[in-house]
């Protein structure tokens, strides 16, 4: 008689079928979810390739920049150098003769009346 109540119990029992049943719910549930996760992530994985393109792109221009950059300053180095070799060298520095300043008086403004 003991055992007799475990009769109507079928949760333990069948448990396994009460899994399946709630596995295949929520898999049904998510099913929507998991299609636009995956759509999203193919997305993503796009971008990130075109991205990588651009990457690239951009790094080829930085190194074009930086080599007439480099080319720039070697030309001004050289203009620099002739300019300082053109120039004439003399010790005391150049000054500029002024004529002396002439004082000039103001007349009064004219009286109105």
């Amino acid at each position: 008689i003991a055992t007799n109540f475990l009769v109507h119990e079928k949760i333990w029992l069948d448990k396994f079928k009460y899994e399946d049943a709630e596995r295949k719910f929520y898999e049904q549930m998510n099913g929507p979810v998991a299609s636009a996760s995956r759509q999203n992530h193919s997305e993503l994985v796009l971008r990130i390739a075109s991205l990588e393109v651009e990457k690239q792109s951009l790094r080829g221009v930085v190194q074009e920049l930086q080599r007439a950059i480099s080319k720039l300053e070697a030309r001004l180095n050289v203009l620099e150098e002739t300019e300082e070799l053109a120039r004439p060298r003399s010790t005391a520095p150049q000054t500029q003769h002024m004529s002396p300043m002439h004082q000039v008086e103001l007349s009064p403004p004219p009286s109105r009346g």
